[in-house]
């Protein structure tokens, strides 16, 4: 089923045996873009641990990576035998996928791979699993305005052929340097027309862009996506004891008391982060 007007899935697993949790692996078509950097042999090992200790996988969405390679065709090519090894534990009930801002076409994952889909699990009584997209500010509302503003990211990259990422310091590039000096002229610029706007009277529009100035700096100053305030508000109200999490790609557990959130980091880059 494709798009996200659909009925929303919560499914239900026992707090029994071991359970892995990862997420945001953006396998892509194994080009120099792909940001999987080709650790296809790390994860079936781990997909082997699952199976040898008799437990269960959970793929906390953004498992591929379609903005980038185009098709699923190219993704298989580049990665054929790990996703042969994930459906196979998948048909063996041994893997449970929830879906990612980046995965609007589920049907590749329910028909192809076998996946078991949801948008949400519960783990036990007191574990929410969740993606971590719907804490994002600017995605929770508009999912497909995402897609476009990925896409494009992608685009750049291929055709200057380099990185433009965050943070500077690991992506270190002339072309990446240059994007950061262009954000930073850009950020003034727009700090000065809320200012503006707000001195005439249009408070909401200069609200509007003083939020994006706070969300792109606190993405960069340590808080991706800025989901940890909302996250860590809910645990707080809510019932839940642990909230696990991907999407900011920074991995951690930050504990509240008797409860914690957890975040399974991401497998880009240089990173291979599970929870356990």
């Amino acid at each position: 089923m494709s798009g996200w007007n659909r009925p929303s899935v919560t499914e239900r697993i026992p707090a029994e045996g071991p359970v892995w949790f990862i997420s945001d692996l953006h396998l892509g078509d194994g080009t120099p873009s792909d940001a999987f950097f080709g650790k296809d042999r790390h994860l079936m090992a781990l997909v082997d641990t699952v199976v040898e200790q008799g437990g269960i996988l959970v793929i906390g969405g953004d498992a591929v990576d379609f903005q980038q390679a185009w098709t699923f065709t190219r993704i298989l090519r580049a990665h054929q035998e790990l996703l042969s090894s994930l459906s196979r534990i998948a048909r063996d009930g041994r893997l449970i996928y929830v879906v990612g801002n980046h995965d609007y076409d589920l049907s590749m994952y329910r028909d192809i791979l076998n996946f078991r889909v949801c948008d949400e699990l519960v783990v036990g009584d007191d574990i929410l699993v969740q993606h971590g997209f719907q804490y994002d500010p600017f995605l929770q509302k508009d999912l497909d305005k995402g897609q476009l503003s990925t896409k494009m990211h992608h685009l750049m990259e291929r055709y200057l052929g380099t990185w433009l990422r965050i943070p500077l310091g690991e992506f270190y590039t002339l072309a990446n340097r240059l994007l950061f000096w262009m954000i930073h002229k850009a950020a003034l610029a727009t700090w000065a027309w809320a200012q503006a706007a707000r001195a005439v009277g249009a408070k909401r529009s200069a609200d509007a862009s003083m939020r994006q100035l706070d969300f792109w700096a606190r993405s960069n100053m340590g808080d991706p996506m800025c989901i940890f305030r909302p996250i860590m508000q809910r645990l707080r109200e809510d019932r839940w004891r642990y909230i696990v999490c991907g999407h900011s790609h920074l991995p951690g557990l930050i504990r509240q008391g008797e409860r914690a959130y957890v975040n399974t980091g991401s497998w880009t880059f240089a990173s291979s982060h599970y929870v356990m």
